[in-house]
């Protein structure tokens, strides 16, 4: 998934801010699959409902998802250390 790549380059590899590093998966990853489905919608594949599916509802799991996974890497970390 590009946003699982994103935060293995940006946060991992270049020690960017968790916070930047999910905006920048959140863009990259809805960027490209609302432009994969505006693409077949333009040449009559997929309805229109396919874009909001692939828009901002794509932004709004990738970024619940990236707030449980900054909660639980929390609760590990102070788990570990006690």
């Amino acid at each position: 998934s590009l946003l699982v790549l994103s935060f293995k380059y940006f946060k991992t590899n270049k020690k960017i801010n968790y916070w930047i590093t999910l905006l920048i998966g959140i863009i990259l990853k809805a960027g490209f699959l609302f432009s994969i489905a505006y693409l077949l919608f333009k040449i009559g594949i997929l309805p229109v409902i396919f874009l909001t599916v692939m828009g901002i509802l794509q932004v709004t799991t990738a970024l619940l998802g990236g707030l449980i996974a900054f909660g639980y890497e929390k609760i590990n970390y102070k788990l570990l250390t006690m």
